[in-house]
């Protein structure tokens, strides 16, 4: 996240070099890792821990930590000395760190990359508005403020990622969407890990709750520390929660994402003539079982396996 391991060659290339290349998206921008979230929480603020005390702790854990010096919204201002002492002795680090150590190893582990990653939204949003592209950006709590202000420039070209994003409450993550919306942003949600390794915290209801709200416009995994459940899950999971009807659902993860980004699955994700036939027929009730898939009209795989 420090940019140590890009070269010259990786820094000297522009934004219209890469649409001439065939970009068809600007984006990520910002990440848990710059931005104070998730990416600190289960990999950063673990490795810094573990190297001032040899012990390792758990993504739940870092989160904890981190909100108890810096607050939700990623404010050295928000620091508290109790609730940090008392998370310490909670999760064992009482005998390994004192209070203004843990408020230390935090403040340098998070803080230094976020007022860039910060500005990088409202550079992107103009790149995107030059250029009519879709440009996705890290919509969390660290990022809520920016967020609306870069939908204000950006409008419907703005794809605000992972709009259930664990750190959020779920009030905050439905009126943040809505008000996203009312400026024209594309909201997106994400499976994250939460039906499967379940290490981040994520909410299955509140991904539910976004298409019951009818807030989705895009589902999609996010890295999750690359233990993301696959799209097909989260279509079924919300389709057996009965958050909106299969068809609604269904298009989230097919039609919506090839109409938001033309040029990245041409003449696919709707069934009709004329449209290439890539198909996927699954079980009509377990949709993460898949049954047939065809290419181009061609049966490749049937009864789970490859022909």
């Amino acid at each position: 996240m420090d940019g140590k391991g890009f070269s010259p060659r990786h820094k000297g290339v522009t934004m219209e070099q890469q649409l001439k290349a065939g970009t068809v998206a600007i984006g990520e921008i910002g990440g848990g890792m710059t931005l104070g979230g998730g990416g600190q929480e289960y990999h950063f603020i673990p490795i810094a821990v573990k190297e001032a005390t040899g012990k390792t702790i758990e993504p739940h854990q870092a989160r904890k930590l981190k909100e108890a010096v810096l607050g939700r919204f990623a404010d050295p201002a928000d620091f508290d000395a109790k609730a940090t002492a008392m998370t310490l002795h909670e999760i064992g680090l009482d005998k390994d760190l004192t209070v203004e150590r843990a408020k230390e190893i935090i403040v340098n582990t998070v803080m230094p990359c976020l007022g860039p990653a910060l500005k990088g939204f409202e550079e992107a949003a103009l790149e995107a508005k030059k250029h009519n592209m879709h440009a996705i950006f890290h919509n969390a709590p660290q990022s809520m403020r920016m967020m609306l202000k870069t939908a204000e420039i950006g409008g419907e070209l703005i794809i605000a990622g992972h709009s259930n994003h664990s750190n959020f409450f779920a009030e905050e993550a439905i009126t943040q969407a809505r008000e996203l919306r009312k400026r024209g942003a594309v909201i997106d949600v994400a499976t994250l890990d939460a039906w499967g390794a379940k290490r981040l915290g994520v909410d299955p209801e509140l991904f539910y709750e976004f298409y019951v709200q009818g807030l989705v416009d895009l589902v999609s995994t996010d890295f999750a520390g690359g233990y993301f459940d696959p799209v097909i899950v989260g279509v079924e999971q919300a389709y057996r929660a009965k958050a909106a009807s299969l068809p609604t659902i269904v298009a989230t993860a097919t039609y919506n994402v090839a109409k938001t980004f033309p040029g990245l699955a041409d003449e696919r994700g709707l069934i009709a003539r004329e449209k290439i036939a890539d198909l996927v027929v699954t079980d009509p009730v377990y949709i993460s079982k898949v049954d047939r898939v065809f290419i181009g009209g061609k049966m490749v795989v049937e009864n789970g396996k490859r022909c």
